[in-house]
């Protein structure tokens, strides 16, 4: 989950170095450039990964869970899972905007996540 919040942190590259007085990096337009170098996609997808893998046993556990306080916990606890897949998922979409191949990446990946 740290990997998946991580992502969400990075700084947007900024070659004009002009930031308004709020902080924010102003841009011409509305799309984001890419941040980060293609290789962290492998870290994005490894992470995604194990989220799965995490969010899977959470689903078979609520299955077999007979006790309330536990299926809050797990639901809690998959909230958590999806909003850092959905921090993935964000990453993946803003390198595609650069690199095409990704996007195949964050198009699988999202097919796992809706399936």
């Amino acid at each position: 989950m740290n990997i998946a919040e991580a992502f969400d942190v990075l700084p947007y590259p900024n070659p004009s170095g002009v930031i308004d007085p709020a902080g924010f990096l102003v841009l011409p337009n509305t799309s984001l450039p890419p941040r980060t170098m293609p290789t962290f996609a492998c870290c994005a997808m490894q992470s995604a990964y194990a989220l799965l893998m995490l969010l899977y046993k959470a689903y078979a556990g609520q299955l077999e869970s007979r006790d309330d306080d536990i299926d809050i916990a797990i639901t809690t606890y998959v909230g958590s899972l999806r909003h850092n897949l959905s921090l993935i998922l964000a990453a993946l979409e803003n390198y595609a905007s650069a690199f095409e191949a990704i996007d195949g990446m964050r198009g699988m990946l999202l097919l796992l996540v809706l399936g």
